[in-house]
């Protein structure tokens, strides 16, 4: 088993010396060969305002520990029933010491064509992530996801967060619902094997698949007519 550590822009208003400790912590745990992806870091803000500079200033502390090698994955969180395009221009701004070459998955993209293109046009080795959240797309936000290659495209469950109806908790078995969803919005079928709602997640050959849990690569799920 493989591990991502990161410390989320939720906790950011948390005093200055946990933040101090957990950033030693962090930087100590980072040297393992079991940590594969640093992450999730980033900004959100569906959190109040006040927090937002606390965000910038946790983000500019851990983005020196980054280690190349690995997978930087980011959360990305605009203002409520926004898709957060503020959010994500600020965020890459504030990456922009990182090299061109960092692989990054960007957790749960809710943006538009215009911040896709943006990013991939900066950071080339993005992929995309997407969950049953595609359900409440806007038309930019579609645009976007058809206009993702496939080869950057992931699905995540992103267990134990946006559960079936009827459900308290997702689980990352139930990655088909985001296939499903994804597969409607870029009009292509999805394979038998996800219809049989066994997929599990065993992310496709590449740097993924040496961290993603309840993540899976399109090619396996999404055919093409």
């Amino acid at each position: 088993m493989a591990v991502a550590l990161g410390i989320h822009p939720r906790h950011a208003s948390r005093s200055t010396r946990t933040i101090n400790e957990w950033l030693e912590r962090l930087e100590r745990l980072l040297r393992s060969e079991r940590v594969v992806a640093d992450g999730e870091i980033g900004v959100d803000h569906s959190e109040p305002p006040q927090n937002w500079h606390l965000q910038m200033d946790l983000l500019r502390l851990t983005i020196p520990l980054v280690k190349g090698n690995h997978v930087l994955v980011l959360h990305c969180r605009g203002m409520k029933d926004d898709c957060g395009t503020e959010a994500f221009m600020l965020l890459l701004n504030l990456l922009k010491r990182l090299p061109v070459t960092q692989k990054i998955h960007l957790h749960c993209f809710t943006g538009n064509a215009y911040v896709l293109s943006r990013w991939l046009e900066r950071f080339p080795d993005t992929w995309f992530g997407f969950t049953n959240k595609v359900a409440t797309f806007d038309n930019l936000q579609q645009e976007a996801l058809t206009s993702v290659p496939e080869s950057r495209l992931l699905l995540e469950s992103y267990a134990p967060y946006f559960p079936l109806r009827g459900n308290k908790w997702s689980a990352p078995n139930q990655i088909y619902e985001a296939a499903a969803r994804v597969a409607e919005c870029r009009q292509v079928p999805v394979h038998p094997s996800c219809r049989r709602r066994r997929i599990m997640p065993n992310a496709y050959a590449g740097w993924e698949s040496r961290y993603l849990l309840g993540l899976i690569g399109t090619s396996k799920l999404l055919t093409k007519r």
